[in-house]
């Protein structure tokens, strides 16, 4: 059973939106093989019971050869997954039981998404290839016979551009403060009297004059040899 914690470690605040796997028709070649090599021994018992030793052997190979197949496709399967998250899109790919890699793309770097369809069987199965693309030279990400890959398309699309109206958020954030405080001031200055304002406004020339006047001081002043 694939675990998260295996292929990444979430950061602060990031959070899993969907796991996509493969379709599970793709699996059927697989499975009809392990399937076949389960049963056709049970077909034969008695004959490969009554050849001895080697027919003996032979049954126990057929049947450990088609558990082997199911179980590791069906570890590929799971283990071979796209993970989006509010932040990245993750491509764990498992080549085999002891090969895997894994590539990510921030959601806020990702240029182009789209999906495509080709095939009687797919078509059938809605079945589709999605292609990641970012910036930079880096490969796409790609993930191959997904179901149903326009849903995923559309759920991408919405998490990447919250994610670059988050980032477009945090860095007008400092300015978006100012404006606040600038404005919470000007509201509090509206409520106060004439005569302190004149006093406040006196107290900022004052200060001004201070700067100006030590700013000057410095740049004038000669360094001790």
């Amino acid at each position: 059973m694939f675990r998260l914690e295996s292929a990444i470690q979430l950061k602060d605040n990031e959070s899993v939106k969907a796991m996509v796997r493969r379709h599970l028709v793709t699996l059927l070649p697989q499975l009809a093989l392990a399937m076949a090599l389960i049963v056709a021994p049970f077909f034969f018992l008695f004959p490969l019971f009554s050849a001895g030793t080697i027919g003996v052997v032979a049954f126990g190979a057929c049947v450990a050869a088609g558990l082997v197949i199911a179980g590791r496709s069906l570890f590929l399967w799971d283990a071979d997954v796209l993970i989006l998250t509010t932040e990245r899109a993750i491509e764990v790919d498992q080549k085999g039981i002891l090969s895997r890699r894994v590539s990510e793309a921030p959601l806020a770097s990702v240029q182009d998404v789209s999906w495509k369809r080709e095939g009687f069987w797919p078509t059938v199965f809605r079945m589709g290839t999605l292609t990641i693309q970012t910036a930079g030279a880096t490969a796409p990400i790609c993930a191959d016979s997904i179901g149903r890959p326009e849903t995923v398309y559309e759920l991408l699309n919405d998490l990447r551009h919250q994610a670059k109206a988050e980032v477009a958020s945090d860095a007008s954030a400092p300015v978006k403060d100012r404006r606040a405080h600038l404005r919470h001031i000007a509201e509090m200055l509206e409520r106060v009297d004439d005569e302190r304002v004149a006093e406040m406004e006196k107290q900022l020339e004052k200060q001004e004059r201070e700067k100006s006047a030590e700013k000057l001081f410095n740049d004038g002043a000669q360094p001790k040899v």
